[in-house]
C-alpha cells in the first residue's frame, strides 16, 4: 500500500479517521493524502452569503487551517502527508483523489442510537462509488478510542 486518502472536515469523526489512517500508513509505509473541500455551503456557515474572491480566499485558508489542526493532533512521528484543499463537493473530491489510492478513509456522521447506524451522505457515496476499498471510522467518543 502506498497511498491512503483521508477526508478531513474538522469533525471528531474526521479526526478519528485521520488517526486510524495514520496508524495504517505507518504500518505500510504509505503516504497520507488529506482532502478538504469548501464551497458555498461553507460560505454561509462562515457568515457571508456573497460568493466573492475574498470569500473564496477566506474559505480556502480556513480549510487549510482545519487540515493543519488535524495534523497537529497526530503528534510525532508523522507519515508522509500530501494536502489537498479544493472547491467542490466533498464526496466528488474524495472519489477523484481515491482513483489513485489503495484505500479511502472517511469518518461517519457520529450520531448515536438508530441514526448512528446510518452513514452520512459523503461516506455513503464513497462506499458506493469508490474505486478502492473504503474504511468508515466512527468518532473516537462513540465506542471508545477509534
Amino acid at each position: 500500500m502506498s497511498r491512503i486518502v483521508v477526508g478531513i472536515d474538522g469533525s471528531e469523526a474526521a479526526t478519528a479517521a485521520l488517526a486510524w489512517a495514520a496508524r495504517e500508513a505507518e504500518l505500510h509505509d504509505a503516504t497520507l493524502h488529506l482532502v478538504t473541500s469548501f464551497g458555498p455551503t461553507e460560505a454561509v456557515a462562515v457568515g457571508g452569503l456573497a460568493w466573492s474572491a475574498d470569500m473564496y480566499d477566506e474559505l480556502e485558508l480556513h480549510a487549510r487551517e482545519v487540515q493543519n489542526r488535524a495534523i497537529e493532533k497526530l503528534g510525532d512521528p508523522l507519515p508522509p502527508i500530501e494536502q489537498e484543499v479544493a472547491l467542490g463537493s466533498p464526496a466528488t473530491l474524495l472519489l477523484e483523489a481515491a482513483q489513485n489510492a489503495e484505500l479511502l478513509v472517511v469518518g461517519s456522521r457520529g450520531l448515536g442510537g438508530l441514526k448512528g447506524l446510518l452513514l452520512g451522505s459523503v461516506s455513503h457515496r464513497c462506499v458506493s462509488h469508490a474505486s478502492c476499498p473504503v474504511v468508515v471510522i466512527p468518532p473516537a467518543d462513540r465506542h471508545g478510542k477509534a
